[in-house]
């Protein structure tokens, strides 16, 4: 995940922010405090001096779909629900809410293979959400994705789709256009700008 935080990173230089603002996993100073736990450390933050201004979780998935992605999707929403709340309860010192962005790459051996083709279901007392019905592991880590901005727990997510054997090579897709990296960066630079002033 380092190639994409490095292009987070940039981007906000790029946009003026000091780099001294965008800390990132070379730093031991991504942790902040929570409200159902005592802290959490994030992939990227900007911060200046005591003012928090965005929080990043960069995720990825090359196995075992069906239990990595449950697992991204609790983690996902325990994070940003967490942040949330500590936001809400005072607890970041904020008096403007921290732009907060979620990065999922999934990432398939020999091309996308099964992670495209439709999953089962299994839910047998009630009948699941409709989207999720012969949807395939992509689909579902689309619709996390979504989920989170639509519920307003993150404010914009980035999902793409590689391969062990191209993603080094720099080889992606990104199969939800409101879910694409230029919105990611363009949406984080501006409200980052907008509150440095």
């Amino acid at each position: 995940m380092a190639g994409f935080e490095k292009v987070l990173a940039e981007s906000l230089l790029e946009a003026g922010v000091a780099a001294e603002s965008v800390i990132t996993t070379g730093s031991s100073d991504r942790t902040l405090p929570g409200y159902f736990r005592a802290t959490k450390r994030w992939d990227l933050l900007v911060a200046s001096g005591s003012r928090v201004l965005a929080a990043i979780e960069l995720k990825s998935i090359s196995s075992s779909f069906g239990n990595n992605l449950n697992n991204r999707a609790e983690e996902a929403i325990g994070s940003t629900t967490d942040f949330a709340t500590a936001f809400r309860e005072g607890t970041l010192g904020n008096v403007h809410r921290p732009w907060i962005g979620y990065v999922l790459v999934m990432v398939a051996k020999g091309g996308t293979g099964g992670s495209l083709h439709p999953v089962r279901v299994d839910s047998p007392h009630i009948e699941p959400r409709a989207e999720f019905v012969d949807a395939s592991y992509i689909d579902r880590g689309e619709q996390l994705c979504r989920a989170l901005v639509q519920e307003r727990l993150c404010d914009a997510a980035w999902l793409l789709v590689t391969s062990a054997e191209h993603g080094p090579d720099g080889e992606f897709s990104e199969p939800a256009s409101d879910l694409d990296g230029r919105t990611f960066v363009r949406l984080l630079s501006g409200h980052v700008r907008a509150l440095l002033g």
